[in-house]
């Protein structure tokens, strides 16, 4: 059965929130290197606070958004298909 246009619009919002999402989560680990960064321009290496931020920090997999951008440009190629005046 083919999609309706509401259908894409509605696939389209939730790609966009899962990429929303990913960026959101890319965004809390700069965070936290920029923290790690500046504690240990301060000396601050062998504090536990130090020692747990660079264990979390370590531990956090790539970011890769690869794949959410192929989905949100597949349902944006299906929605261009569509009058929009």
């Amino acid at each position: 059965m083919t999609k309706t246009k509401e259908e894409h619009l509605l696939d389209l919002v939730d790609r966009a929130f899962r990429l929303d999402d990913r960026v959101t989560s890319r965004e809390e680990k700069t965070t936290e290197l920029q923290l790690l960064a500046q504690m240990a321009r301060q000396g601050l290496k062998d504090t536990p606070e130090f020692k747990n931020l660079k264990r979390e920090a370590d531990n956090r997999g790539a970011f890769d958004i690869g794949n959410e951008v192929r989905e949100l440009r597949g349902v944006v190629k299906r929605l261009r298909k569509y009058r929009w005046d």
